[in-house]
């Protein structure tokens, strides 16, 4: 009998997107497009709404030449998604098949159009630009990247964690200074935070709550990434100390919780299958113990995390969270239906006693009322299943995107949140949660040698198989097959 008789292994169960076929995927995005999309994820990553004043361009402040109040990254991710869609017509991927195979990504799209125009009949030119440039620049972004290979996801992978570590390692130089690289501003004044326990970093971002929520979302891209372990500790290490740097309260705990939550779901999972690893264990176990300490020195020993200590209790910004709420007492029926400008709404949050809402919803919801929230919701919902049924790896993050961003105002203003949580799930590897599950345990089945005292007895027997680790691969854990004696398994 043979030692190790060859065998076919299972197919691993990996999910291909609605949205691609097999040529698709291999072909790819077009060239053209795909370098577009790079320039776009640089430009939104490294030249800010402060960057664009520092140069004199009105991005943020009234007035000025309209066009202007787009970030360039809006228009490059416009044009990479015509050259996509252009060149895909020639391949017999256009727009029909776009439609065919990503409705849910054209409905949201189309939704958000519809939200722009009617924010411009409602509220005017300055209602717009929130749709433009904080959704709708993320789905021309996907749109580009439908149909991208895996060569093409790994390397912007790669240029997402260079400009994530570089502004977390520029966070780290600001909070020792004191001080800001670029002038912070908000609502076209500069914010001076110098004070002890005050400052916050910012990095190359608009706002340093931008910089928490990119580096959350770079946590959960770290983790499906196909990376070395040791390069995997690496990072996460830097990405842990730019949540504490950039001060997100909200992005911090969402990120340790939901990173806590994945590993004790994985582990339970595997511990009543019987798949559980003593070195994967030993490294989770050891990281922990490593990355802690390291944590609190950082916090009580440097200006890194100061803000978030020195503000860990019930403060303003807690209190505005609460009282922001109250401006639905001040809206008419017909404010309460259609929406309201944006003069009517300073007049109603001042007279709360405030300046504007920390949630974004409510500030679209002030912005579009019932009706427009209505198809707002219908297009962002289609927006998110869209991913997670494209991208499956992609649902914690999604997750973390819901909670983070619902603790400011980011998507109720113009900025960059979602045009970089797309981003990092483009980035992501295709697979199906069950394989993402066990990727790191992926293993080759190789066959026992049955014991030479045990004799051969006609008919069908099973031979069982044991599993070792196979880096790369995404098989089933576990196999047994049965087989004729004296054949080999096919």
């Amino acid at each position: 009998m043979r030692a190790l008789a060859q065998f076919q292994l299972p197919r691993s169960r990996v999910e291909r997107p609605a949205f691609q076929s097999e040529r698709s995927r291999e072909l790819g995005a077009a060239p053209p497009a795909f370098m577009l999309v790079l320039v776009a994820v640089l430009a939104e990553f490294a030249i800010s709404g402060n960057t664009l004043s520092v140069l004199g361009i009105s991005y943020s402040t009234p007035g000025g030449n309209p066009l202007v109040k787009f970030h360039p990254a809006t228009y490059l991710a416009a044009f990479a998604a015509i050259v996509a869609i252009s060149s895909g017509a020639n391949r017999g991927y256009g727009v029909n098949y776009l439609i065919s195979k990503a409705s849910p990504l054209v409905l949201f799209l189309l939704l958000t159009v519809v939200c722009a125009i009617y924010a411009l009949v409602n509220v005017g030119i300055t209602g717009v630009g929130v749709y433009i440039d904080t959704y709708l620049s993320a789905g021309l972004l996907t749109v580009a990247m439908v149909n991208a290979n895996a060569r093409q996801k790994a390397c912007l992978a790669r240029l997402l964690l260079v400009l994530l570590i570089f502004n977390v390692l520029l966070s780290v130089i600001e909070a020792f200074k004191q001080d800001h690289f670029i002038p912070f501003e908000i609502s076209g004044k500069e914010v001076m935070d110098n004070q002890r326990g005050e400052f916050r970093p910012a990095a190359l971002y608009t706002h340093p709550l931008t910089g928490a929520m990119a580096t959350a979302f770079g946590v959960f891209l770290l983790i499906e990434l196909d990376l070395r372990l040791t390069i995997k500790a690496a990072f996460s290490v830097i990405l842990s100390v730019g949540l504490l740097s950039f001060g997100g309260r909200g992005a911090l705990v969402v990120t340790a919780g939901l990173v806590i939550a994945r590993i004790a779901i994985g582990f339970l999972r595997d511990l009543f299958r019987g798949q559980v690893q003593g070195r994967l264990v030993a490294g989770t176990a050891l990281g922990v113990l490593l990355l802690i300490p390291l944590l609190g020195f950082l916090v009580t020993s440097t200006p890194i995390g100061e803000r978030i200590v020195s503000q860990a209790y019930f403060d303003d910004s807690a209190e505005v969270r609460i009282t922001q709420w109250e401006v639905f007492n001040k809206l008419t029926l017909e404010q309460y239906m259609y929406g309201m400008s944006l003069s009517q709404q300073s007049m109603a949050f001042s007279q709360i006693g405030l300046e504007s809402a920390e949630n974004p919803f409510i500030l679209i919801f002030l912005n579009l009322g019932i009706v427009g929230t209505s198809i707002f919701i219908g297009g962002v919902v289609s927006f998110f299943l869209y991913y997670n049924r494209a991208v499956p790896a992609s649902r914690w993050l999604l997750i973390a995107a819901l909670l983070i961003l619902s603790t400011s105002n980011s998507i109720g203003v113009k900025s960059p949140d979602l045009f970089m949580m797309s981003a990092c799930i483009i980035a992501m590897p295709i697979r199906s949660s069950r394989a993402n599950a066990t990727i790191l345990r992926a293993v080759r089945l190789i066959r026992f040698r049955l014991p030479r005292f045990m004799p051969e007895m006609p008919g069908n027997k099973e031979q069982f198989f044991r599993s070792e680790r196979d880096r790369g691969l995404a098989r089933n854990v576990v196999s047994r097959r049965t087989t004729q004696t004296g054949q080999t398994p096919s």
